[in-house]
């Protein structure tokens, strides 16, 4: 389901063939005829008021396409697939600042895979793969930890008012976990964890890899890179103490220049504080 700028309500269900109602304030009526039949389907509501839906064809060899109601008919986008050989399956779909379709969706060499995910974008003219590639490729940011939480399944997709696409997907390469992530090469300001009661402080920072701890409490570590590839990780091991805080050296002169993602975590306490390496 989605809402309209007006909140008019929409769905699509599929009853033999897809079909979308909107609620017009006393009954649910059909729009439109025509749809296609599909699974993996989404629907959205451009800022606009345009009506926007996405489904994996079943008349088409499972190709992923997308409609648009144009106020008498669905019509096309594009004029065709969105994939012109491959599936395309878990189709997430939003719009984004201009009223264009944004498609979140799984794809592969076969119906049943092996999948990868990339988010396509119509530019009013043809649709564009965000990046030129899955979200594996290093255009796309890891927000936090990947693999986060205890279980997870499929995929979501958010578009931000600043016009970044954000996803949120169940991650094979970290347990099939939650991961999120984000459009771009800068990170997120880290987020305060719940019941922190951990006391960092880094110096100097920025640095060329080495740098300097300050800790209320010890525990354990992981140094993240922006892909959120584990890098370094390990108990930690103080060396001296200064005001009354545990200090920790740490030495990564040979890591490329970048941001770095130093987490500290004892029990259920988790801090974690950005590292510049140049």
């Amino acid at each position: 389901m989605t809402l309209s700028g007006d909140n008019t309500p929409y769905i699509i269900t599929r009853d033999g063939s897809l079909k979308v109602f909107r609620f017009d304030g006393t009954n649910w009526t059909q729009v439109g005829n025509g749809v296609g039949d599909g699974y993996h389907f989404d629907i959205t509501v451009a800022g606009d008021g345009t009506p926007y839906i996405s489904f994996m064809d079943v008349m088409n060899d499972s190709k992923g396409i997308c409609k648009k109601w144009d106020g008498s008919n669905w019509v096309t986008v594009g004029g065709a697939h969105f994939t012109e050989s491959q599936v395309a399956v878990w189709t997430k779909l939003a719009t984004n600042s201009n009223n264009q379709p944004v498609i979140l969706y799984g794809t592969g060499t076969g119906a049943y895979g092996p999948f990868y995910s990339n988010v396509i974008e119509f530019d009013s003219t043809h649709w564009q793969v965000v990046g030129g590639g899955d979200i594996d490729n290093s255009n796309w940011t890891t927000i936090g930890l990947a693999g986060f939480s205890n279980t997870a399944s499929f995929q979501s997709l958010a578009y931000s008012p600043g016009g970044e696409p954000y996803i949120a997907y169940q991650d094979e390469s970290n347990g099939s976990k939650a991961t999120v992530k984000r459009y771009g090469q800068d990170v997120l300001n880290t987020v305060d964890f719940p019941n922190n009661t951990i006391d960092l402080i880094v110096y100097p920072n920025p640095n060329s890899g080495e740098f300097t701890v300050l800790s209320s409490t010890e525990g354990s570590f992981q140094l993240i890179d922006l892909q959120g590839r584990i890098i370094s990780k390990g108990k930690l091991k103080s060396n001296s103490s200064k005001n009354g805080k545990h200090a920790y050296s740490f030495n990564y002169s040979t890591l490329p220049q970048g941001l770095y993602l130093l987490h500290i975590t004892n029990g259920q306490n988790r801090e974690a504080v950005k590292i510049m390496i140049h």
